[in-house]
């Protein structure tokens, strides 16, 4: 009898804001997930995060689909621990991967706004944040991704440019902006990325992107 396969289930891993945070989705559906509590990342607890996340959920390592993982922005050695773990499940298990952009990734998940800007915080005291806008029905960036201190931001976030603000939540709580166009980001970061993950225009391939000063450095 041929067994019938159920919708994709996704591992994301976004390792670089705040600790980081683990889901496990099944079709769009978040199933489990882990979030961590300090701004600390190690790759030795990731992966007991993630053991730890299969078993929760009662899914062993060979029924997953697809692995995916933010390649920025946040801290530098989250974005490479977040990638070298998906790059190792891939060499060891043979489970695919792809690298997101965690701004596009949010934008998506929240594009039922016409024009929105993402903000994350990286680092000890820099927001990184990237526009979008609607075209032909699709949210697209319409700048490059980049780096402020929290004075150049609210100074940014004064401006009256007619967009809605996404933050992160931990920023949001920090920055104190009350206003109606600005939004507390809720859900966990890592859900947004395994979502995106699914998404050929979104996806890409894993190597990370920094962001430091308003610029973007590859490697």
């Amino acid at each position: 009898m041929n067994s019938v396969k159920g919708p994709m289930i996704v591992l994301a891993i976004e390792a670089a804001i705040r600790g980081g945070s683990l889901a496990l989705l099944e079709g769009d559906r978040e199933i489990q997930s882990w979030q961590g509590l300090t701004d600390v990342s190690r790759a030795e607890d990731l992966l007991i995060n993630i053991q730890e996340l299969l078993y929760e959920a009662a899914i062993d390592k060979s029924e997953v689909d697809l692995i995916a993982s933010s390649n920025g922005p946040g801290s530098f050695t989250g974005i490479r621990i977040g990638l070298a773990t998906a790059l190792g499940l891939n060499n060891s298990l043979g489970i695919p991967c792809r690298g997101v952009s965690l701004l596009e990734a949010l934008a998506a998940k929240f594009s039922n706004f016409p024009k929105i800007v993402v903000a994350v915080p990286v680092g000890r005291n820099d927001i990184c944040h990237q526009a979008f806008e609607r075209e032909h029905g699709i949210l697209k960036p319409v700048a490059m991704p980049r780096s402020e201190n929290k004075e150049s931001f609210t100074t940014f976030f004064n401006e009256d440019s007619g967009y809605d603000f996404l933050i992160q939540h931990d920023l949001y709580i920090n920055l104190q902006l009350n206003d109606e166009h600005v939004h507390p980001i809720e859900i966990n970061l890592a859900y947004a990325v395994g979502l995106a993950a699914r998404n050929n225009d979104l996806a890409s391939n894993m190597e990370p992107f920094y962001i430091q000063n308003t610029r973007i450095a590859s490697t």
